[in-house]
């Protein structure tokens, strides 16, 4: 960014981004009811994306914090972790995010807030992960590299 300035978006907690979208949809479920019956027969299904969202996002983000490397995303990376669900994705804390936005949304039977969905993932792919890579790269160089070419960004 010029002038070593961040967007708003780039410095928002991701949590905080995918929180703000999903009240945004619960606010217009409460302007605009918009609840399909199937929604009620899929309330399972929320709940295993919950689950698993739950044992992607946070403990990604857990084994992070286990070998002291930050969590902030705009802050320097100082170890590259690359096993665990990092053996497949680049960004599991933010996968994880998005899949226990749906799973939520579904159990709660809010569409709205399912549609808005691409609205924080969107955002972590064009503001937030591009930032990160910057600084993954600067930080470890070829290392970082040769692990891109290995997992991918999202799945």
């Amino acid at each position: 960014m010029p002038n070593g300035r961040k967007s708003l978006l780039a410095v928002s907690p991701p949590p905080l981004v995918f929180l703000a979208v999903f009240l945004i949809g619960i606010g217009a479920e409460s302007l605009f009811p918009w609840r399909p019956a199937w929604m009620h027969s899929i309330v399972a299904f929320g709940w295993i994306l919950l689950v698993m969202g739950v044992l992607l996002g946070p403990a990604s983000a857990i084994l992070f914090l286990v070998k002291r490397t930050t969590v902030i995303p705009t802050a320097r990376p100082t170890k590259l972790i690359t096993y665990g669900a990092y053996r497949f994705t680049r960004n599991p804390m933010y996968l994880g995010m998005s899949i226990i936005y749906a799973g939520v949304a579904i159990i709660l039977g809010s569409l709205w807030s399912l549609v808005l969905l691409p609205i924080p993932v969107l955002v972590m792919n064009a503001v937030v992960i591009p930032m990160e890579e910057a600084n993954a790269r600067e930080e470890f160089g070829e290392q970082y590299l040769a692990y891109c070419r290995k997992a991918r960004r999202w799945l």
